[in-house]
């Protein structure tokens, strides 16, 4: 699912509606993915709670993206962006390939890194995603 931000899209099944929240599906007679609104996600699963769910999921997580991104990072002594947020240390870097980040849950030491990203930005916004789902599973251990 993705968050367009604001309506802008047309819903790829029913081709009427503009949607804001892009719900990504198959469908046995189009061969590539489809980005559908809330409703034609309904009926394409036949369930018509899983959508609403998902959607609101992505509401929430709306204002804590943009808090995320209006964070202000601290320097390290090698000049990498960081910050240690409820028991995590993220550290972002420019390498070879592009901008990197590197997420620690401190807690149990779990470790992952992502690189390869265009701008600063973009590896900032990766880094809230996985932040969000390795503490969505470290709270569910």
């Amino acid at each position: 699912m993705d968050d367009l931000g604001e309506p802008s899209e047309t819903c790829q099944m029913c081709e009427t509606q503009t949607i804001r929240y892009v719900h990504y599906m198959t469908h046995p007679d189009y061969e590539e993915v489809l980005g559908v609104g809330c409703v034609c996600a309904e009926h394409m699963e036949e369930n018509y709670t899983a959508p609403k769910e998902r959607e609101n999921q992505l509401r929430q997580k709306a204002p804590r993206l943009t808090k995320w991104m209006k964070r202000k990072w601290r320097r390290s002594a090698k000049g990498n962006a960081y910050i240690n947020h409820m028991g995590f240390n993220i550290v972002l870097y420019w390498s070879p390939k592009g901008w990197a980040y590197r997420l620690t849950n401190r807690e149990t030491n779990e470790t992952r890194s992502y690189g390869g990203f265009r701008t600063e930005d973009r590896a900032k916004r990766s880094s809230f995603d996985c932040f969000e789902e390795m503490r969505s599973q470290s709270t569910h251990r």
